[in-house]
């Protein structure tokens, strides 16, 4: 059986994404997007939320730029998550993650909001609560 809570990377869409880049023109401008969180039926929140993921010193690119602001338009919040992840120390490594809201930006002036320190702390809050953007920077 197929156990998806252990699958770690998918060479086929890695290899959609490299077959992308290699065959569609240029101008044909994608973004991959980390996670999305979403509810079943019953919980508090429907909406869906969007989460990046980059590491320490990555820079939000143009093209992200416009698809979050995209997004943003349709009322889809949008997070940067940063920090530094190794698989050796994957649990206190998410503790670490901190939580930026990503607002509308612009080419010249990218416009994040830190909200917390504490990834995990806050994705449960968001599940438990329905609020993804609580104040947990103490």
């Amino acid at each position: 059986m197929n156990d998806i809570k252990n699958l770690k990377g998918s060479p086929s869409r890695d290899l959609f994404k490299w077959g992308h880049k290699q065959v569609l023109r240029a101008q044909f401008w994608a973004v991959d997007i980390d996670l999305m969180l979403y509810y079943k039926e019953g919980c508090l929140s429907q909406s869906p939320v969007i989460l990046d993921y980059k590491k320490e010193g990555d820079k939000i690119t143009p093209v992200e730029i416009g698809a979050y602001n995209a997004l943003l338009d349709k009322d889809i919040p949008i997070f940067i998550i940063v920090g530094k992840l190794e698989e050796t120390t994957i649990n206190e490594d998410f503790r670490k993650l901190k939580v930026y809201k990503y607002n509308k930006s612009t080419l010249e002036r990218t416009n994040l909001e830190l909200v917390s320190n504490n990834f995990v702390k806050w994705e449960t809050n968001y599940r438990e609560l329905g609020q993804y953007y609580p104040d947990l920077l103490t």
